[in-house]
Formats: structure tokens, sequence, C-alpha cells
């Protein structure tokens, strides 16, 4: 297959697309979040190698400029992006350049816009090199497992004060990758059981 570098906007109104300037160097299997007017597109599989890299790239729309940014200390693909607060991107996940046994998992690193600089964190969870991180109350929940055999009910919540995990609650139903992506839209917290949790965190 081919490993493209182009970049196209939708235009709702006019239901068409239009191509706006490629990417600095061809990807597959990167990751991408939008932050404050800016896109920012990191690791991936490079188009010559085909082997992850560790680019950070960020777009303006606006000016319709790609620049360059610090890069990642992990190469990874396959893996996600969750910004918390004005400053603070953080990546976790993915598949590196050799495997990584179930309890070293790749780690967590943040990415501080203010000063173009990584940070090594802890690891991801094992068997969530492949998962779903969403932010939540200036944390990130971990939902859903990398294949179908690994199912569960429980999300893990990462705090980045601390840099560690732990249980958060759990699902109404058993989840992996097939199905996690729905539940990231549909999580219930106004269940009864999730609602006293959240209840009595607050008083």
């Amino acid at each position: 297959y081919v490993i493209l570098d182009s970049v196209e906007r939708y235009d709702i109104l006019t239901n068409s697309w239009v191509d706006l300037l490629p990417l600095p160097a061809p990807l597959n299997s990167h990751s991408a979040i939008a932050h404050k007017d800016l896109i920012y597109i990191s690791g991936g599989l490079s188009g010559q190698e085909r082997q992850p890299v560790t680019s950070l790239y960020v777009f303006d729309p606006s000016k319709q400029t790609w620049e360059t940014k610090a890069s990642m200390h992990c190469a990874r693909r396959l893996h996600e992006m969750v910004n918390i607060g004005d400053d603070k991107i953080y990546v976790l996940g993915g598949i590196g350049t050799h495997s990584f046994h179930q309890q070293t998992q790749i780690p967590i690193e943040s990415y501080s816009i203010a000063t173009d600089q990584w940070t090594l964190l802890s690891h991801t969870l094992a068997g969530r090199s492949i998962g779903h991180f969403i932010a939540f109350q200036d944390k990130i929940l971990s939902i859903g497992r990398e294949h179908y055999e690994a199912t569960e009910d429980d999300i893990w919540v990462y705090d980045p004060e601390s840099d560690t995990w732990k249980r958060y609650v759990k699902l109404t139903r058993r989840t992996g990758l097939a199905t996690a992506s729905a539940v990231l839209l549909y999580i219930n917290f106004h269940d009864e059981k999730v609602a006293k949790k959240l209840l009595s965190e607050r008083r």
C-alpha cells in the first residue's frame, strides 16, 4: 500500500473536499489532535522505511503552514493523543520499533506547548497499547483493550498530577477494541452506581 502525505478539508456547507498543503512527510497510522485552532500530528509509519517515527508536526489552518516541533522520545504508531489544559498534550499507547512486554508497555509522554519539550512518564497499562483514551475532568480515561478477546468491564483513570493509574468505574458490559470507540460516545455517567460514585467524590 502507498503511504500518503495528502491533507484534505471537508466543507459541510458545500459538501465538498479541498486539498490543503501536504504533510511534511508521508505518514500512516499516526495520531492527531486539534488544540487552540492548531492541529498536532505525532508518530506514525514513515513513507520510506515503513518504521514508527518520533515526529511531531503542527498545522496552522489560518496560515496554511506546517511546523516541525520537538520529537517524541519513543517512536510509535497506532497511539492516541489527549489534551489536558492549555499547555499539555499526552501521547498514550501505540506500537514501537520493537515489541513491549505486557508488563512494560510503551511509556506515556507529555508535550509542553510552551517549552516545546517532551517528558517521559509511566507506562501504558498492560494490554492497552492499542486502547481508547479520552480526557475527562483533567484526567485520562482508558476504555477497552487491544483485541477482541481482551474484553473487560473496567475503565481505568490516569492522573497526570501523580503519574499513576487506578480503576475508575465498571461498564455495564464487557468491551474490547471492537466496541470501545462506540462506548466512548455513550458512557452513561448517570447510571445509578456511577452517579453515586461521582456524588460521593464531590462531597
